[in-house]
């Protein structure tokens, strides 16, 4: 299993590029954040809201 920082790095860095290609679209684009990280037996779950 990757890192917990490894997993909410990529989860914001997605969340990131959805905005800014919402944004390139709408200015109502609303930005998201990181909430929540649980571990899992796998992986990682990592909730965000707006």
């Amino acid at each position: 299993m990757i890192e917990r920082e490894a997993a909410v790095r990529a989860v914001e860095e997605q969340l990131e590029r959805d905005y800014q290609q919402w944004r390139a679209v709408s200015v109502d684009a609303t930005r998201m954040a990181v909430i929540r990280v649980e571990e899992h037996e796998l992986v990682w779950i990592v909730s965000w809201q707006s």
